[in-house]
């Protein structure tokens, strides 16, 4: 395949790759032993979907192995993700400005015996020969960020901040407004801080698109199917990329 205009990466090609794969003209798909992709072209571009299974590993793994393959010109990390902003709900979108790692975790020290302490959870980015242990901030590409603001235009179920990665799906509320309050995070994904991380090595431009399927802080539950609506945002900035 010649040069990438754009390469979109989700964990499962069911759920969040479905309605962009019907856009694709000369669809072609790719069993690698990696991950699986899909060639295609919209308005004459060469497009690549990347399904990379679920987790950080797996994000990483298949995003560094596209990279090398197709040499992409943009990412767009696209699909579901578990909203932990009051005044967000299921079905708006969030655009993820930037992301962080909500599985890297520094705690305090307890001894035997003296149980378990959620409170004493830091986020910290372990670096070698440094014991400050900070949260470290992937960012979006910011022309990026402002394509996409002037696709959202004024829709108030349109939302830019940032998003935090984890291997973990998180049920427990409390947890989540603490991640909410003290790092700002609007939503959990498994994807976008790997996506953003080797993105940012390659110096590759990337933006994380997601919808929400769920907000149990207002008590809005799982709802699988329904990332058409990232997928229909996704195909815009591919479009608009395109002119």
């Amino acid at each position: 395949m010649k040069e990438t205009k754009a390469l979109v990466i989700a964990a499962m090609e069911d759920v969040e790759l479905n309605y962009i794969k019907k856009q694709l003209e000369n669809l072609k798909k790719i069993e690698d032993k990696i991950c699986t992709f899909y060639e295609g072209i919209i308005k004459g571009e060469n497009i690549v979907l990347c399904e990379s299974n679920v987790g950080l590993i797996n994000t990483a793994m298949s995003l560094t192995h596209a990279i090398e393959k197709y040499k992409p010109k943009v990412i767009i990390n696209e699909g579901i993700a578990g909203g932990c902003e009051e005044t967000i709900h299921k079905k708006e979108i969030i655009i993820g400005t930037q992301a962080i790692n909500i599985t890297s975790i520094d705690t305090t020290k307890k001894n035997k015996g003296e149980g378990i302490d959620i409170e004493g959870y830091t986020l910290a980015t372990f670096k070698k020969n440094d014991d400050n242990n900070e949260v470290i901030e992937q960012k979006a590409n910011e022309k990026l960020i402002e394509l996409a603001k002037k696709i959202a235009g004024e829709d108030k179920k349109i939302h830019f901040g940032k998003i935090g990665s984890g291997d973990i799906w998180n049920r427990q509320i409390d947890m989540l407004l603490k991640l909410n309050r003290k790092y700002k995070m609007l939503c959990e994904d498994m994807e976008a801080i790997s996506v953003y991380t080797i993105a940012n090595k390659y110096e590759i431009p990337a933006i994380s698109i997601k919808v929400v399927s769920d907000n149990i802080v207002l008590g809005e539950e799982y709802e699988r199917n329904i990332s058409d609506i990232s997928q229909i945002f996704t195909i815009k900035m591919i479009e608009s990329l395109i002119k």
